[in-house]
C-alpha cells in the first residue's frame, strides 16, 4: 500500500487554476494566512523539470513529446512529499489514458479540485494570454481528441502538458469516480468567492487534510483576492508568468465578455460541440 498520495487542482487553461492555488498554498501552508508568489511553490506543477528530468532529457521530450506518459504514474510514486503525506500539485492534463499510460490512479491520488470555466470565455481569456486570434483558440479548445490530444510546449521549466480538448479534459476528471473529488466553476469563484472557497476547505476537512479556522480563512481570503494577486503581480512580477507582451497573467476575471468579442457563428461553434458539458454546468439554459 502506498501511503503518500496526491491531492490534484486540475482544471483546462485560463480555468482560475492559479487562484485556487494561490488560496490553497496561503492557507495549507502558512501560519496566518499570508501570502506572496514564493508561497505558490508549496504546489508545483507535476509537469515539472524538477519531477521529469530524471526520467527523460529535454531533447527527447522535444522530438517524443508523448513519452513523458510512459513515467507519469513513476514519477508519482517517487515523489518526495514532505509536510504530512500528501502532496498538493497543479497539472492542465487530462485524467486519462495516452499510449496506454494512465494518467494517475485510485492508488496514488487522494482526491482533485477540478477547476471549470466556461469555454466561450475560455477561448477570449486564452486568445488575450497568448495573442493569438480568436479562431486559433477556438481550434485548441475544439480540436484535440484523445487519439489526437493538443498538448502544450516544451518549456524550460515544463514539460509538455496533453489538454485534448476542453470537454474531454473536463469529463475526463469528472468521470474519475474511485476517489473523492469537487467540481468548482469559475464564475462561482468570481460572484461567490467565499461561498466557493469555503466549500473547497469543507472537502478538504471532511478528507482530514485540514481544519477551518475562521481568521485564517479570512485572511487567505484577503490575502489571495484577485484584485490583490493583480496588484502583487504589477509590483513585483509573476515569476510563472514569463512573456515578452506587457501583458498580465491576473488580468480581467470576467465571466461574459464573450457576449461582445465572439461572433454568433463561433458562439454556436462551441456551444454545439460542448452542448451537453455546457447545459450541465448551467452554461447553457435549456428552454
Amino acid at each position: 500500500m502506498i501511503d503518500n498520495k496526491i491531492f490534484w487542482i486540475a482544471s483546462y487553461l485560463k480555468s482560475g487554476n492559479t487562484w485556487v492555488r494561490s488560496f490553497l498554498s496561503s492557507y495549507l501552508f502558512t501560519k496566518d494566512g499570508s501570502f506572496d508568489f514564493h508561497t505558490l511553490k508549496k504546489i508545483q506543477q507535476f509537469e515539472s523539470f524538477n519531477f521529469f528530468s530524471k526520467y527523460l532529457n529535454k531533447d527527447r521530450v522535444k522530438s517524443h513529446p508523448s513519452d513523458i506518459s510512459k513515467y507519469w504514474l513513476e514519477a508519482q510514486k517517487n515523489l518526495k512529499i514532505q509536510n504530512g503525506n500528501t502532496a498538493f500539485l497543479k497539472t492542465h492534463n487530462f485524467c486519462g489514458i495516452l499510449n496506454e499510460n494512465h494518467f494517475t490512479n485510485s492508488k496514488l491520488t487522494r482526491g482533485f479540485i477540478y477547476v471549470v470555466r466556461d469555454p466561450r470565455e475560455v477561448v477570449v481569456s486564452y486568445s488575450n494570454f497568448t495573442n493569438q486570434n480568436i479562431e486559433k483558440s477556438i481550434d485548441i479548445i475544439l480540436k484535440g481528441s484523445l487519439n489526437n490530444p493538443i498538448f502544450t510546449e516544451l518549456k524550460d521549466d515544463a514539460y509538455p502538458v496533453f489538454l485534448c480538448n476542453w470537454g474531454i479534459n473536463y469529463m475526463s476528471w469528472k468521470s474519475f469516480k474511485k476517489v473523492p473529488g469537487i467540481i468548482i466553476k469559475y464564475e462561482d469563484l468570481k460572484e461567490k468567492t467565499d461561498e466557493s472557497f469555503y466549500k473547497i476547505i469543507n472537502f478538504l476537512e471532511k478528507l482530514g487534510l485540514t481544519k477551518y479556522d475562521k481568521i485564517k480563512f479570512s485572511n487567505s481570503m484577503k490575502n489571495t483576492s484577485f484584485e490583490r494577486l493583480k496588484k502583487l503581480e504589477e509590483n513585483y512580477g509573476f515569476e510563472e508568468f514569463k512573456n515578452s507582451n506587457e501583458k498580465m497573467f491576473f488580468n480581467k476575471a470576467k465571466i461574459n465578455s464573450w457576449k461582445d468579442i465572439l461572433t454568433s457563428n463561433q458562439i454556436k461553434e462551441i456551444e454545439k460541440k460542448y452542448y451537453y458539458e455546457m447545459s450541465e454546468l448551467g452554461y447553457i439554459k435549456n428552454s
